[in-house]
């Protein structure tokens, strides 16, 4: 196989989970020999951003949902930021070969996807119930902003950059690459609203790793800002490249959304 599809952010206005990210297109023979899908930003009037890629998932398999749309599930992702790759047209979708992409591939920072098993006891995840509510908003722009805020990205992220400095406060880091916009109550948890998922006081801009670490609840924070380590993690404090152990001040909803995470820490 030497194809990957490149999809516009258009396409993930039919977003789906299913055993990983999923966006819809509707060249189903094509998509089933596509290794790669790369997601661009669909802005005409934001000439920044405008086909610039932004995501890329190794496909897993295609299924087809409930409203009969072929969708591309997606096993692992990497985050890209790459100008001016999307389709020229208003196609929702375009086919590049591998050996045009212009990336290699066995250097971008991998990782799985599959929020089910990031707290595989945690009774309060809920995916679906999540999608569920993304699903009833009546905004597109809103729940656009939702599936973008789930993998970290869009207004969500663009705020936590601006409200953090592009600086992760633990660690110092200030590689746009290697920052990701975490949410403190997770964004498919049960308890969690569409105003929860969207709000910049429910994250924090965390490096990578610290970022695996807080979403696992191996740390966490105090209402003062005071990092909280589990046993082993406190013995691998320089090797992950912790250089502060306090947050700025917080203020009242960024500590309501922590005393919540705080209640897993250490349990998962």
């Amino acid at each position: 196989m030497e194809s990957l599809i490149v999809l516009t952010r258009k396409g993930m206005s039919d977003f789906r989970y299913e055993d990983g990210i999923a966006w819809w297109t509707a060249a189903a023979k094509r998509v089933q020999n596509c290794d790669y899908v790369i997601c661009t930003h669909n802005q005409q009037n934001s000439p920044d951003i405008h086909r610039k890629a932004f995501l890329i998932g190794k496909v897993s398999g295609v299924t087809q949902n409930e409203y009969g749309r072929i969708c591309v599930n997606i096993s692992k992702y990497a985050y890209l930021d790459v100008p001016r790759y999307g389709p020229l047209n208003r196609l929702p979708y375009s086919y590049v070969p591998t050996n045009e992409l212009g990336l290699d591939l066995a250097k971008l920072n991998w990782a799985l996807f599959d929020p089910d098993n990031l707290a595989i006891e945690d009774e309060t995840i809920d995916v679906r119930q999540a999608l569920r509510a993304v699903e009833a908003e009546s905004s597109v722009t809103t729940r656009r902003a939702l599936i973008e805020a789930r993998i970290g990205q869009g207004a969500f992220r663009k705020t936590l950059l601006k409200q953090w400095q592009s600086e992760c406060p633990i660690t110092g880091c200030t590689i746009p690459e290697a920052l990701r916009a975490s949410h403190i109550l997770a964004w498919a948890d049960k308890r969690a609203t569409n105003h929860d998922r969207l709000s910049s006081n429910n994250g924090l801009l965390l490096a990578a790793s610290v970022d695996a670490l807080f979403d696992r609840h191996l740390i966490s924070f105090s209402d003062t800002g005071e990092l909280l380590l589990t046993e082993q993690i406190e013995n691998q404090v320089s090797a992950l490249g912790i250089i502060k152990r306090c947050l700025p001040p917080l203020n009242a909803d960024q500590k309501k959304y922590l005393a919540l995470h705080r209640a897993k820490f250490g349990k998962f």
